[in-house]
């Protein structure tokens, strides 16, 4: 197993609770690393270059850029790189963006994060990058900014990005 390397994370936290609410962080992966991870969180991974293998649960996808892979609390997910792999995360709890209650605006119910069926990924078309690029870059200004209203904001953009 190679290294791979993870850029300082953009975190928003609950003020109640005082758990991650939000985050985006970039990411590497180099040839032939493995991440693999299981969380509380809903995760998205954007696959800016590289490719692999992305493992969730028991199914395996293989995957070229750009992609976009979507997880539920509690999934196990393994990333296979073949080639180094660049890319964006971004995860958030049920609480900060609940997908029941937001289903409908952004059509993420049993498309993106709860199809036991279907593959938990999107392949992109280049010319949505740059859509997506400015988007997380957003998101990545509204967090360094941490200003009043930063979670409805937030929301806003996840909305956006899950809706494209």
């Amino acid at each position: 197993m190679k290294s791979r390397s993870q850029a300082a994370a953009l975190t928003l936290l609950d003020p109640r609770e005082g758990h991650i609410a939000f985050q985006l962080q970039n990411f590497t992966l180099a040839a032939g690393s493995v991440l693999s991870e299981r969380s509380n969180y809903f995760n998205v991974r954007w696959i800016k270059i590289g490719s692999g293998e992305w493992d969730l649960d028991l199914a395996t996808f293989s995957f070229s850029p750009p992609a976009l892979f979507f997880a539920a609390p509690y999934q196990d997910i393994l990333l296979r790189s073949q080639e180094p792999i660049t890319g964006v995360c971004i995860r958030f709890h049920a609480e900060f963006f609940c997908i029941e209650t937001h289903h409908e605006a952004v059509g993420c119910n049993g498309v993106l994060f709860n199809n036991v069926y279907g593959a938990p990924l999107a392949h992109l078309a280049p010319d949505d990058e740059p859509v997506f690029d400015a988007i997380v870059e957003q998101m990545r200004a509204e967090l360094c900014l941490g200003a009043l209203a930063t979670s409805e904001i937030l929301v806003s953009y996840l909305k956006i990005f899950a809706s494209l």
